[in-house]
């Protein structure tokens, strides 16, 4: 049998598997072999990084014995008889005849350069060596201040290694000697102690990426080979003070290690080290592997050839009979593989031929139940005749309107449902336009456009009213969706209609509850509200008038709810009556009304204020119903008194209790100038000054340092909130506080500040920061969490914050304030009581609260020195607090004289101008 003809690009599977084999086995061992040079790489760069490592301790602890062993030879100098006693009789020329055999034996033997031995004023008695120095001076200044010895490497022409150490005698510092040596003693250990040869550059140097760049060569070891290397290396990029260089053949690593320098002058010993047998072996390694991957995937190769050789043969025998199967030629299939030997070991080939024969006995047995199906189809049609009949009459009986139509428009299909709304008589639906019948006129253009556009399956959604023959106006949604294509490619179209007219009648019902009072029809409170913030935006001035019935409590309680109902009614009546009429008119409460008018004058406002203190309605006769009734009128005008809807109902509600304080019947204009709303006026202010603030991060960290009188250092700072105004004016927190507690605002300013303090510290973990918590925060455990998750945002350790709480509030719930003040302690922050001493000073409080610091309240410690009750106050105050194991500080620290007697009381720690002033940056 003839294979079936190929075309000229056809490629066997043979070659396929062997290309995709080659190509992954290419893969792999490139692959393997990048792993290997890559690994011997990083074991390299690990065993150079041990080196560099290696080095950097050496030369540390080289510099290190160079500091012992000049302040040991300073102090050989010290202890020469009568040295101290010349120092301290400044004779100079004594001096130096006591030191000069000592200097002769340390200058020839050991290689001292210079020493110098200067007075208590930094005076120099005596000079050997005359060196140049230019910090040696005001290093002696720093040994003798702080009484310990002092090294540090100088450099200029030359580096030099000098040590200082102070000189003492009957506990008084008579002066400093100060040594010189050099640095050839440590290059040449550590020549020999690393290996490699070394180096010293000094200067100044502006490339970061070429440190050598524009540095000088003081000295090096090597000779001229290493000073030709180093100068190449000058103009070449280094990375984190390491680089390679290859000189000649050979390989050499370089390494940078900065020497402290003591007088600004930037100073490197560099090391170079022959790297150039590891970096062939690594190379060499890389080749033979190379060279071997290649000879192993050729034999592969060949290897997969072999074997898929005989098995290909066998596929393309199969592939030869598929056309039989067209032609129904089943029995030559079956005889082409009835005689052919099974082999030992089947394969997936032989699954294939036994597929084959499968396939052709299967489609034989298709060919004759295909006959016995055309016998079935006589049965199915009369199936789809009952179904049909099912689906007529669900399409009928369905409660929605249901019509499908061409792309013409033309109605092809209607249900009942749809037949009832559209009634056209005689003529009826089939055949009409669907857009004339039922959708909307503005509709219509572009209905046949979006239909068009639509794929099948997809939804178009939309809606229209439409008019029924009996009438009735009807609003429907629609569904839209395109159909299968019918013969001839024309598409066809379903739109199903819901009849929402009853929903949305019930839905504008429940909205007009929400919006209007259900007594008298008017707007409530919510909708007032919206529709005078609207009207506030587009009018320049007017009137607003909040009116209280008097009395109408008892008519309520006395006639019931129907008559109280009944007087509402008639009073709302009455209020739309009016001339002027109201722009807007609600009900605000129970018997409540607010009447705005756009344009209206404060004289205009005050007659028709007159008018409603006793009007006359229109009501059914009953004895509980006055036939006057009085009310009380409160009166803003706007702008001048609100530009927004609270800000208005709040003052003409202020107005209106003037107004009912006065009597019934009254009125009262509001007026700014109010005594008692002044209080109500500046609290509402700073409540949108901090809301403000706090959206627009306003709100700024001003640290204090608090010092600790004993040591005379900085303990800790306090951080102190201030408000930045919008005109970039500093607004200190007397202004603000009190409002921001009042009105709860003062736990975001807390979480602020928890926050912020966080931040800061995370990156000065040597610091601690003080800060205050409202009562407000321990109201509930929510301090808790926010001081905790702001500790773990920023990485921050308990100890690092220090948190302080007025005595007040901590009393204010002394039991909640404990298990919060314990949980916050749990996380290693320490506690203090604030303003001690101004509260209720129970020193019980002092073992019952878990605190680590007391705060004296500044009112003691301003008149301390003029005043002795305040002096013998704050000494009992600082001994109760010390016999409970806590700390003592004390604010308004301003002089000295305070100072010095806190000092003699015992008082831990001061906090005040004298010790600094609160700033946005830390003060040393």
């Amino acid at each position: 049998m003839a294979p079936p003809s190929r075309p000229r690009d056809f490629l066997g599977i043979r070659w396929k598997i062997l290309l995709l084999a080659g190509l992954v086995l290419c893969v792999t061992g490139s692959l393997l072999i990048w792993q290997q040079y890559h690994a011997e790489m990083r074991q390299f760069e690990a065993d150079q990084a041990s080196q560099r490592r290696r080095t950097e301790e050496l030369v540390d602890r080289l510099f290190e014995l160079q500091s012992e062993r000049l302040q040991m030879q300073a102090r050989m100098f010290a202890s020469i008889p009568k040295v101290r006693q010349d120092m301290a009789s400044h004779d100079a020329t004594d001096l130096a005849q006591a030191i000069d055999p000592l200097w002769s034996e340390l200058n020839m033997g050991q290689g001292l350069l210079d020493v110098s031995i200067y007075d208590e004023q930094q005076n120099r008695l005596v000079n050997r060596g005359e060196r140049k120095t230019t910090l040696q001076v005001g290093m002696a200044k720093m040994v003798a201040l702080h009484e310990t010895p002092l090294s540090w490497l100088e450099c200029s022409e030359e580096c030099a290694y000098q040590s200082a150490i102070p000189i003492t005698y009957r506990g008084n510092t008579l002066g400093v000697i100060a040594v010189q040596g050099s640095l050839e003693n440590i290059i040449l250990d550590l020549r020999q102690l690393s290996g490699a040869e070394v180096a010293v550059f000094t200067g100044h140097s502006d490339h970061p990426d070429s440190p050598l760049r524009g540095m000088s060569l003081l000295t090096a070891s090597g000779g001229e080979a290493m000073r030709e290397l180093l100068h190449s290396a000058t103009s070449i990029p280094w990375q984190n003070n390491h680089t390679q260089i290859n000189h000649g053949e050979q390989v050499f690593q370089l390494m940078l290690l900065p020497v402290p320098a003591s007088n600004g002058v930037r100073a490197y010993l560099a090391f170079s080290a022959d790297i150039t047998s590891q970096v062939r072996l690594i190379q060499t390694t890389a080749q033979r592997s190379v060279l071997l991957g290649s000879v192993a995937l050729a034999l592969a190769l060949l290897l997969l050839y072999l074997m898929l050789r005989p098995t290909m043969r066998r596929i393309e025998h199969v592939t030869g009979i598929m056309p039989l199967l067209g032609e129904e030629r089943f029995g030559e299939i079956r005889d082409s593989y009835s005689n052919r030997p099974r082999s030992r070991f089947p394969d997936e080939t032989d699954e294939l031929e036994e597929l084959a024969v499968t396939l052709s006995n299967r489609l034989e047995g298709l060919r004759n139940e295909s006959r016995e199906h055309l016998r079935d189809l006589a049965t199915q049609a009369k199936l789809l005749e009952q179904e049909r009949d099912l689906f007529t009459s669900l399409f009928n009986t369905a409660p929605v309107l249901i019509l499908t139509y061409g792309r013409d428009g033309c109605i092809r299909m209607a249900n009942e449902a749809a037949q009832q709304i559209g009634d056209m008589g005689e003529l009826g639906l089939i055949g009409q336009d669907f857009a004339t019948l039922f959708l909307d006129a503005w509709q219509r253009p572009s209905h046949a456009a979006e239909m068009a556009s639509m794929v099948s399956g997809g939804i178009h959604h939309g809606e229209s009213s439409l008019e029924s023959f009996d009438g009735q106006k009807h609003d429907i949604v629609w569904f839209h969706t395109r159909l299968a294509h019918e013969a001839g490619g024309t598409p066809a179209y379903l739109s199903v209609g819901m009849d929402v007219t009853e929903h949305r009648q019930i839905k504008h019902q429940l909205h007009k509850l929400a919006e209007c009072d259900v007594v008298t029809g008017l707007l409530n409170r919510r909708a007032f509200k919206r529709e005078l913030d609207q009207l506030l935006s587009t009018t320049t001035y007017g009137v607003l008038l909040v009116c209280d019935l008097d009395q109408f409590k008892v008519i309520n309680e006395a006639g019931g709810h129907e008559a109280g109902d009944a007087m509402l009614m008639a009073l709302a009546e009455y209020l739309e009556a009016l001339v002027p009429s109201p722009r807007l008119m609600a009900r605000l409460g129970s018997d409540e009304f607010a009447l705005m008018y756009p344009a209206l004058t404060i004289t205009e406002a005050i007659g028709l204020a007159q008018r409603l203190n006793h009007i006359r309605p229109q009501c059914a006769e009953s004895q509980l119903m006055p036939h006057v009734l009085s009310t009380c009128v409160g009166i803003v005008n706007f702008p001048e008194h609100g530009g927004d809807s609270d800000t208005l109902l709040g003052s003409a509600q202020f107005a209106l209790l003037q107004a009912q304080n006065r009597g019934h019947g009254s009125w009262h204009l509001y007026s700014a100038d109010d005594p008692q709303r002044s209080s109500m006026g500046k609290r509402a202010y700073w409540k949108r000054e901090v809301e403000q603030a706090l959206e627009e991060d306003r709100l700024v960290l001003h640290y204090q340092p608090i010092r600790n009188i004993i040591k005379g250092t900085i303990s800790h700072y306090e951080a102190l909130v201030r408000l930045v105004g919008a005109d970039g004016t500093l607004i200190m927190p007397g202004e603000f506080i009190d409002a921001a507690e009042s009105t709860g605002l003062i736990r975001r300013v807390d979480r602020w500040v928890v926050n912020a303090v966080a931040e800061f510290v995370a990156g000065r973990p040597d610091i601690k920061v003080a800060l205050n918590l409202s009562g407000r925060s321990f109201d509930d455990d929510s301090v808790f969490e926010i001081v905790r998750t702001a500790l773990k945002r920023h990485g921050v350790e308990g100890k690092n914050i220090q948190l302080e709480i007025t005595e007040t509030a901590a009393l204010g719930n002394m039991s909640k304030a404990t298990r919060t003040m314990e949980k916050l302690r749990s996380l290693g922050c320490a506690f203090g009581l604030d303003d001690f001493g101004v509260g209720y000073s129970s020193f019980q409080y002092l073992k019952e609260l878990p605190m680590d610091f007391v705060k004296i309240d500044g009112s003691f410690i301003r008149g301390l020195t003029r005043n002795a009750d305040d002096a013998a106050f704050v000494r009992a105050l600082h001994n109760a607090v010390k016999s409970y194991g806590k700390t003592t500080v004390a604010e308004f620290v301003e002089d000295e004289e305070t100072l010095a007697l806190l000092r003699e009381i015992g008082v831990d720690c001061a906090q005040g101008y004298l010790i600094g002033r609160p700033s946005p940056k830390l003060i040393n």
